[in-house]
């Protein structure tokens, strides 16, 4: 990551570069203090305290956050778990939770897969996963966006959890009056 940061910087003087660094956050920080870069963020519990890190230690000035989404209305579990479930199983602490109650990780996603209720608590480990690594629920968006933006994330990179055209075309709508 270093030597391509080093060959981005090299040729894009002032170009925004952008480091998706899962997993990497303290070669993130470095990078972004010394070449001038935009640390990337997966959406999770940890953003507001690696955001304040990295402001507080001037080691950059803006961040970026990706966002998988899932809006709706009614905070249906079932379809959060449908749509987002799977995305959620990849994070250790997830599957480490749901171990801690008897749930076997391969049985949670062929339980998802199939289409089948997960049982509690593994249920609302899932749900409660879930909502902290992705936007859900429609009504609270514009604080969330509000929170992000006092934080310093200044780039956001949505990705729908299902290919709902009307579901994106609100968000952008919903986007644009936050942003009036």
């Amino acid at each position: 990551m270093r030597e391509l940061v080093t060959i981005a910087r090299s040729s894009l003087e002032s170009g925004p570069i952008f480091i998706g660094s899962e997993g990497q956050f303290e070669l993130a920080m470095e990078l972004a203090a010394k070449y001038a870069t935009i640390p990337f963020m997966l959406m999770d519990g940890s953003v507001q305290d690696k955001a304040y890190r990295m402001l507080s230690n001037n080691t950059c000035n803006e961040i970026g956050l990706y966002c998988p989404y899932f809006l709706s209305e009614s905070g249906n579990g079932e379809l959060l778990i449908q749509t987002l479930g799977q995305y959620a199983l990849r994070r250790k602490w997830v599957r480490k939770a749901s171990r801690k109650v008897g749930a076997k990780r391969s049985g949670v996603q062929t339980q998802i897969s199939e289409g089948q209720r997960i049982e509690e608590p593994a249920r609302q480990i899932l749900i409660d996963a879930i909502r902290t690594l992705a936007l859900c629920d429609i009504g609270d968006l514009p604080d969330t966006l509000r929170k992000f933006s006092s934080i310093g994330v200044r780039y956001l990179a949505f990705l729908s959890a299902l290919e709902d055209f009307d579901g994106e075309e609100r968000l952008s709508d919903m986007l644009s009056e936050a942003m009036e």
